[in-house]
């Protein structure tokens, strides 16, 4: 897509919002440090929850529970928390950026939401 074009569907679609475009984009700015804050925090508490969890099943392994459960809670645990920690990673990585311009990623969304 060209400049030229982009420019015309701006146009387009601040003729189409009128005066609703800029609290729409306002909305969109706010909601780009809403997402941003739910990562983050999503990924504190897992953290939190590793830390806790951790000497808690090394406890629970230590107590002399049998190694066909140690296996299953080993295998188990360690997939869904490298799961989990890779998707909350993720999630924060990717709204790290829009911490610092966030109207660019407002717009990137109302474009990706309005632009085929």
């Amino acid at each position: 897509m060209n400049p030229d074009d982009l420019v015309r569907i701006l146009d387009e679609l601040g003729e189409r919002l009128g005066p609703t475009g800029e609290y729409v984009f306002a909305l969109a700015v706010r909601q780009v440090y809403v997402d941003a804050l739910f990562w983050i925090v999503a990924f504190v508490l897992y953290v939190a929850a590793l830390i806790i969890a951790v000497p808690w099943v090394a406890r629970w392994i230590a107590d002399g529970n049998s190694s066909s459960d140690r296996g299953l809670v080993g295998i188990l645990g360690g997939i869904g928390a490298i799961t989990l920690g890779g998707t909350l990673l993720v999630g924060v990585l990717s709204s790290a950026p829009a911490l610092f311009n966030p109207e660019y990623a407002a717009l990137r969304d109302i474009l990706g939401t309005v632009l085929p």
